[in-house]
């Protein structure tokens, strides 16, 4: 750095004071050293993004040894608005400023200088130097959004006119860096996205959307623009985007369905269903599409086509697009058709119509229940009614047969509905009359209005109801889960089996344990069975149900059909409590060089309801780094380290390695237990004796001194000093050689690195190395074995552009020579 020193005009001579009536003159004050202070960066926005928020001044004192006091002050438009000041016992060599000035407040938005003043003790004359420009970055930037054309005009292919978007946006002091336009429709869904760097600030949308469609008729669409200058501070500038609307179609368009319903199995009736169609609007269709919908379950069957295929008729036989019979119930026809951006597209149904798949459901009863003699070689009378019921059809007919023992039939009977009974006086066909001390039993059958016909068999005399055939099951498809919203085994699903599904009536799940009982509950008729069910965790109330054993319960009702029955599930795990564990060490203190040169790290993890499954491990360096990581697979549960990264570097001497592992169990749970590798003062054999690799010993900024350090950092400072003495101990007959090492602040400025260098941190390092030799006498070593050296920042480490790992150059290396 050039400095010119001026004061009245004279420059770098010597200024001569000429006192009147004194006969000597007063020694002229010197040019100290060169100090100098800069700003790490072009500039910073506290609100902006991470890595922005603030910036470092370094500074560079000359002649620090005589300093009496300095002050540091950030100037914009030659004011002041946030300043540091102090003496020669607190040298800071650099700064961090969050834009607040001294009230605490933001300082104004500007361009600032940092500007270092030192006043000395005795023959130096005052420094004032300043800094490079930098920018205090406060006010978000603004701006509005242009379009041309204002609006979008639909058109078959899309839009008529590509519309161009323009950003026009500023900020007062910095530089615009990016920005990125979303469009958004009505429901907040992101339409398109566009981003680009400044100064491209135009972007021309052809109106398609991110799932190839385009925009709407008749609809607003919002673009939001977010902006962000260089520092990292953003804005939003919003718009509407309108779209035009498209007119209404000229014609009806009509879909008529030819009955009330039918039945693919129908023995008696139609087994399909027609429907006419009538296009109002011909020459403008561009597709058209008919859609056979059930009312719970939604889309059975479609068919489709363009212009060139308008059919007048088509016909269903009750088969899905899948090839299987649809589900019974209520349907409707559909006729869609788009014109394109001719007509708003046209949406027609016809009335409801039955799909009939289910045979009614037939009862029977008789009074009296049994054949009772009358007194004359006959039977008294039985009335028998008849019962039956459909969910989707009515009624039309019914039959009722008598049979003997043997299964022949002795007499028939059939009726109209809803006529549904009939008297058997005991007369058989052919002649005869039921013997009364003999068995008979009964077949009704009812026929509903599509042709399906059901039946029901029983005996005179009725029992209790039977049994379901097939059992009936809940299975739960794992054997646990963990619902902590991780997206991992979340929800646990059953697989149900009804056993007899088309006789159900009723069904109910129910989930519970020992100690809470049940705790949530499903349930259904029998025209929704589902073939399985999910559970999240959750209680009735919605709380999450606590870590457990659990079992799900499937009971089904089937009506007057069959007997209600119920089937258990398995047990299964709920768990949301992540492992816990511990790390153990092989040794306490790790000596690669030394002692052993491998450290075993066992992990001991354990839950109280699932397996472990895997664990990692990342173990740090002392700036906070992760320095090496290990993965495994339970049961294997231990590490064999060597004490080197990934790359082959050693641990440092004497310094703390903190181990994170992260431990998951078979549910996804995941638990993290925390333990530190200490590592021991190392010894290392070179040529011409031992190099001890010496921890690092933390002085009071530029000075020698150890002690008058924060209190954490001088208690590790004399521990580590006791341990390096009691290992020298070991070495008798060895000289020992000090040597010093720094930090080099100028790195990237040659010239003041070279003045660095010579004027403070080879001074500065031979005097720390000669304070950690009286640290080692004082520790009972002679003084005599020592000699001590100050290389500064002479041989690194590593670059001292390397913020991160640096602070590994600021070290006091030892040498072991045979004396």
């Amino acid at each position: 750095m050039k400095r010119a020193f001026m004061m009245g005009g004279v420059g770098m001579a010597t200024l001569l004071l000429v006192l009147v009536g004194c006969q000597t003159a007063k020694p002229a004050l010197i040019a100290p050293a060169d100090s100098a202070i800069q700003a790490e960066g072009s500039g910073f926005a506290p609100g902006g993004a991470t890595g922005l928020t603030s910036i470092d001044i370094s500074v560079l004192y000359g002649n620090s040894d005589s300093i009496k006091s300095w002050k540091i002050e950030l100037v914009s438009g030659g004011t002041a608005h946030k300043s540091w000041t102090g003496d020669a016992t607190y040298l800071p060599a650099s700064l961090t400023w969050d834009g607040k000035d001294d009230s605490a407040a933001i300082a104004p938005e500007g361009k600032y200088t940092a500007k270092l003043s030192i006043e000395y003790t005795a023959k130096y004359q005052p420094v004032s130097v300043e800094s490079g420009e930098f920018v205090l970055d406060s006010a978000a930037p603004t701006g509005a959004l242009a379009m041309d054309p204002p609006q979008f005009v639909p058109a078959d292919t899309g839009v008529v006119q590509p519309m161009k978007i323009t950003i026009n946006a500023s900020s007062a002091v910095a530089k615009m860096d990016n920005w990125k336009l979303d469009v958004f429709d009505i429901a907040g869904g992101l339409v398109r996205s566009f981003s680009d760097q400044w100064p491209n600030t135009s972007v021309t949308w052809d109106g398609s959307s991110l799932n190839s469609g385009f925009v709407s008729p008749a609809v607003t669409y919002k673009a939001v623009a977010t902006v962000r200058d260089e520092y990292g501070l953003t804005a939003e500038i919003k718009a509407d985007i309108p779209v035009s609307d498209i007119p209404l179609a000229a014609n009806q368009d009509v879909i008529m369905a030819s009955s009330s319903g039918f039945s693919p199995r129908s023995a008696s009736t139609p087994t399909s269903i027609n429907f006419a169609l009538t296009f109002g609007n011909k020459q403008a269709v561009k597709t058209w599409k008919v859609t056979v919908s059930h009312a719970q379950s939604g889309a059975q069957r479609s068919w489709s086509g363009d212009s060139s295929n308008l059919p007048m008729n088509l016909s269903w036989d009750g088969v899905t697009d899948g090839g299987v019979l649809a589900p019974e119930g209520s349907y409707a026809a559909i006729l869609s058709i788009d014109y394109g951006k001719s007509f708003k597209p046209s949406l027609v149904r016809t009335k409801s119509f039955v799909l009939d798949i289910t045979p009614p459901s037939v009862n029977v009863s008789g009074s009296p229940a049994v054949l009772a003699p009358n007194g004359t070689g006959g039977i008294l009378p039985v009335k028998f009614s008849l019962y039956g019921s459909s969910l989707t059809a009515g009624l039309k007919s019914w039959s009722l047969g008598i049979l003997d023992a043997g299964g022949k039939q002795v007499t028939t009977f059939n009726g109209s509905w809803p006529a549904s009974g009939v008297t058997w006086d005991g007369k058989l066909v052919g002649g005869g009359t039921a013997d009364p001390t003999r068995s008979y039993a009964y077949v009704a059958a009812i026929q509903d209005e599509y042709g399906n016909s059901g039946q029901s068999r029983g005996a005179l005399a009725m029992g209790e109801l039977p049994t379901v055939q097939g059992g009936i099951a809940i299975t739960a498809q794992t054997p646990g889960f963990s619902p902590n919203a991780d997206q991992v085994a979340d929800t646990i699903a059953f697989s149900l089996n009804y056993g007899q599904p088309a006789a159900v009536s009723a069904w109910k799940v129910e989930i519970g344990s020992a100690s809470t009982n049940v705790i949530r509950t499903y349930s259904g008729d029998g025209n929704t069975l589902p073939a399985s069910l999910g559970w999240d965790g959750k209680a009735e109330n919605g709380s999450m149900a606590p870590d457990g054993s659990y079992t799900a319960t499937l009971s089904v009702a089937f009506g007057t059909i069959l007997s209600p029955a119920s089937a258990h599930s398995t047990p299964f795990v709920l768990d949301t409590t992540p492992p816990t564990g511990s790390i153990g060490l092989s040794s306490p203190l790790f000596s690669p060089i030394e002692g052993a040169d491998t450290l075993t790290l066992t992990v001991a993890a354990r839950s109280p309801l699932a397996a472990i499954d895997s664990w990692n491990m990342d173990i740090y360096d002392p700036g906070g780094n992760i320095f090496r990581t290990f993965t495994g697979k339970w049961p294997n549960s231990t590490v064999v380290w060597d004490g080197k990264d990934a790359g082959g570097e050693l641990v440092q001497s004497a310094e703390d390695y903190p181990v994170v592992v992260r431990i998951r169990d078979q549910f996804g749970n995941v638990g993290t237990v925390k333990s530190v590798v200490p590592v021991d003062i190392l010894v290392e054999k070179i040529s011409t004796g031992y190099r001890i690799l010496a921890s690092r010993i933390f002085f009071k900024a530029f000075t020698a001194d150890y002690r008058d350090v924060a209190p954490d950092l001088a208690q590790q400072n004399m521990a580590r000093l006791d341990a390096l003495a009691a290992k020298l101990k070991k070495f008798a007959g060895y000289k020992i050689k000090i040597v010093g090492h720094a930090v080099m602040i100028n790195w990237n400025k040659p010239a003041e690195g070279r003045e660095e260098q010579k004027a403070i941190l080879i001074p500065l390092s031979k005097a720390r190395a000669a304070a950690v030799e009286a640290a080692l006498v004082e520790r009972g070593l002679d003084a005599a074995r020592f000699a001590t050296e100050g290389v500064g920042a002479a041989d690194q480490l590593v670059p001292d552009s390397d913020y991160k790992d640096r602070w590994q150059n600021r070290r006091v290396a030892l040498f072991l020579e045979k004396e």
